[in-house]
């Protein structure tokens, strides 16, 4: 089950998913329905020991519009999880580190859709850079 609370200063106050149940690792995922690499992205969490409620989009950009994340951060699908917005291929240690730092941030992001990311088919070249948002202000989080 996915309890939805609305925060102050997260996508202007956008539901975001709330962790629930004895684990706690809940997630919501916002995502095209013609889009293959988005259900992988779901069964990489499903396997890692994830909740997941899937959530179909027919307009996956108006979504992210309103919920205020910056273009440069997106990926091809939005993660509502712990009370943050997850956007993209975002690899779990990213997110560990999000919902364990708790950061003042509205969100982490892996902008694009890199090869060889969580989800993505293909060898990453190089570490994937996940930033970090907040209003329009983005960041470097870290590389993973």
């Amino acid at each position: 089950m996915v309890a939805i609370a609305f925060l102050a200063g997260c996508g202007g106050g956008a539901p975001v998913a709330q962790p629930s149940g004895p684990s706690g690792k809940v997630a919501e995922v916002h995502l095209s329905p013609t889009c293959t690499c988005c259900t992988e992205y779901v069964a990489y969490l499903r396997r890692n020991g994830w909740t997941v409620e899937v959530v179909e989009e027919a307009d996956l950009g108006a979504f992210q519009d309103a919920r205020g994340i910056p273009a440069e951060a997106r990926g091809c699908h939005t993660t509502l999880i712990g009370g943050y917005l997850v956007d993209g291929h975002v690899p779990l240690a990213a997110i560990e580190r999000l919902l364990e730092e708790r950061p003042d941030v509205d969100g982490i992001g892996l902008p694009g859709m890199p090869l060889g990311s969580p989800g993505m088919s293909g060898t990453a070249s190089e570490p994937l850079v996940v930033v970090a948002f907040d209003g329009d202000r983005v960041t470097e989080f870290g590389e993973y």
